[in-house]
C-alpha cells in the first residue's frame, strides 16, 4: 500500500481516527459509583443485538426518569467513555444509556463503524428505552462525540420524538463537502505542483461517491470507476496505487463516510440543541465547524454553540504549547460537563445543582 493510500485512508476517516486500544480499554473501565444499573440486549436488525448499560438515578424518586442516550465517536467503541458525564446526569435525575458499538463489547453483528448502521441501531435501542417502565419516553436526549456528534443529530431529524441533541466536536458541512476537502488537502500534501490534475480527481471522486449514495447501478459506476483511476494516474499515482487506493472508495465505510455532515440534520432540528467544540481539536476544526453549526441552527429558538479553551478532541486537557493531551479520561472538562448537565437538566424540567 502505498504512501498516499494511507493518507486517503486518512481523509475518509478523518472526522475522528479510532482510539487505541489503550484508550478504549482506560474509558471503559471506569464506571460511576452512583445510580442503579441495568444491563440490556435491544434487537436492531435481524443478526444485530445491541448491548448497553442503563444507569438510572438515586435519590430521585421511582421515576419515570429523563434520558440521555449517548454515542461514541469513531473505532471499534464499547460503552464506558461517558462515565464523567454519567455522573452528573444521575446527580440531577437525568438517566443515561451508553452502547456498545455493533460488533463491538457485548453487542453482535459484524462491526464496519458504518454512520448508516449507528442510526439504524440507535433507532433501535431508543425505540426500546421509549417503552421502559423508568423511562419518561417524551424527555428522551440523544448526545455524541465526533462521529457520534453526526448520528445523534441524524437520529433527532428522523424521530420528532427526541427532546434535545447534544453534541461534542461533531462535523458539520454540509454532506459530501467535509470528506472532498479534506481529500484535496491530502491530494495537495502529496503533490503539491498538481493543483489542476487534483482538482479533476476531486471532481470525478464526488461524481462516483454521489453515485453510490444513489444506489446507482454497475453500469453507471464502471465509467466513473475508471474516469477516477485515470484521473489518479494523471496526478502521479501508479495504476496499481490507483486501482488499490479506489478499492479504499469503494468500501461501505468510506461511502458513509462520504455522507458524514449534520449541517442539513441540524438545519431540520427545533428542539434544542447544544453543539460544542474545543479550541485545540486538531481532528475536527473548532472555528469552521462552529461558524457551520450556528449557520445550521440560525433558525432554531433553543440552540446554542460554544467553543471552550484548552481542549483537544474527546474534550481531554492539552498543553498549551504542543497541543499533546496531558492525560485523563474523555470528556475531562469538568466546566463543560456542568454545563451540559444544566442546561439538560433545564430542558428536562429537573433540577440544576
Amino acid at each position: 500500500m502505498g504512501k498516499f493510500l494511507i493518507g486517503l485512508a486518512w481523509a475518509t476517516l478523518w472526522l475522528g481516527a479510532p482510539a487505541t486500544a489503550q484508550e478504549m480499554a482506560l474509558d471503559s473501565a471506569q464506571v460511576p459509583a452512583s445510580g442503579e444499573i441495568e444491563q440490556l440486549a435491544i434487537p436492531s436488525v435481524p443478526g444485530v443485538v445491541i448491548a448497553g448499560t442503563l444507569r438510572l438515578p438515586k435519590g430521585h424518586g421511582e421515576g419515570p426518569f429523563p434520558l440521555v442516550v449517548c454515542f461514541a465517536g469513531s473505532g471499534k467503541w464499547s460503552r464506558g467513555g461517558y462515565h464523567l458525564l454519567s455522573e452528573r446526569l444521575l446527580a440531577r435525575g437525568i438517566a443515561m444509556f451508553e452502547l456498545d458499538k455493533r460488533g463491538a463489547g457485548q453487542s453482535t453483528g459484524t462491526f464496519t463503524d458504518s454512520i448508516t448502521e449507528h442510526v439504524i441501531d440507535g433507532h433501535a435501542v431508543i425505540r426500546a428505552l421509549r417503552i421502559h417502565k423508568s423511562i419518561d419516553g417524551a424527555r428522551i436526549g440523544v448526545c455524541g462525540l465526533s462521529q457520534g456528534g453526526t448520528v445523534a443529530p441524524s437520529l433527532a431529524a428522523q424521530d420528532s420524538e427526541i427532546a434535545a441533541v447534544v453534541t461534542f466536536a461533531g462535523p458539520v458541512g454540509r454532506r459530501g463537502e467535509l470528506f472532498l476537502d479534506a481529500l484535496r488537502r491530502t491530494l495537495l500534501g502529496s503533490y503539491p505542483q498538481a493543483h489542476q490534475q487534483v482538482d479533476v480527481l476531486v471532481a470525478a471522486t464526488e461524481s462516483l461517491m454521489d453515485a453510490y449514495q444513489r444506489d446507482a447501478s454497475a453500469a453507471e459506476i464502471e465509467p466513473l470507476r475508471e474516469a477516477v483511476i485515470e484521473a489518479m494516474v494523471a496526478t502521479g499515482f501508479t495504476r496499481a496505487e490507483a486501482e488499490n487506493t479506489y478499492a479504499v472508495l469503494d468500501t461501505p465505510q468510506t461511502r458513509s463516510m462520504y455522507a458524514v455532515g449534520s449541517f442539513e440534520d441540524l438545519q431540520a432540528l427545533d428542539i434544542p440543541v447544544l453543539a460544542l467544540f474545543a479550541d485545540r481539536d486538531r481532528v475536527v476544526e473548532a472555528q469552521l465547524n462552529a461558524s457551520a453549526a450556528a449557520e445550521a441552527l440560525r433558525g432554531n429558538a433553543d440552540a446554542a454553540v460554544f467553543t471552550v479553551a484548552g481542549y483537544g478532541h474527546t474534550f481531554q486537557p492539552v498543553d498549551p504549547d504542543t497541543g499533546d493531551a496531558t492525560g485523563g479520561a474523555m470528556l475531562d472538562a469538568p466546566e463543560v460537563l456542568e454545563l451540559v448537565a444544566d442546561w439538560l437538566a433545564r430542558r428536562f424540567g429537573v433540577s440544576a445543582r
